[in-house]
């Protein structure tokens, strides 16, 4: 089940890329069912904007960036997983 939430909203988020590099580019966005949550400065403040809002669910963060190299992954997360935070 996990993997098919990722794929929809790593979907949503190519689909929606060149909009989000648009209005801000290089920032860091919080997605969760196909929706924006906000834009971020840092991977940091929008984990914390994520478990504000989603608790233990699932959220999706993403750079945002013209080109991705195919070491960019995306953070995908349970809340209770943290990244060391």
């Amino acid at each position: 089940m996990e993997q098919k939430l990722f794929e929809q909203e790593l979907a949503y988020y190519e689909a929606n890329k060149e909009r989000f590099f648009e209005v801000a580019p290089g920032m860091y966005v919080l997605l969760k069912n196909g929706k924006e949550f906000g834009f971020y400065d840092s991977f940091e403040d929008a984990w914390k904007a994520g478990e504000n809002l989603f608790g233990d669910d699932l959220f999706f963060i993403h750079q945002i960036l013209d080109e991705e190299g195919a070491l960019d992954y995306p953070a995908y997360s349970l809340g209770q997983t943290h990244a060391g935070l």
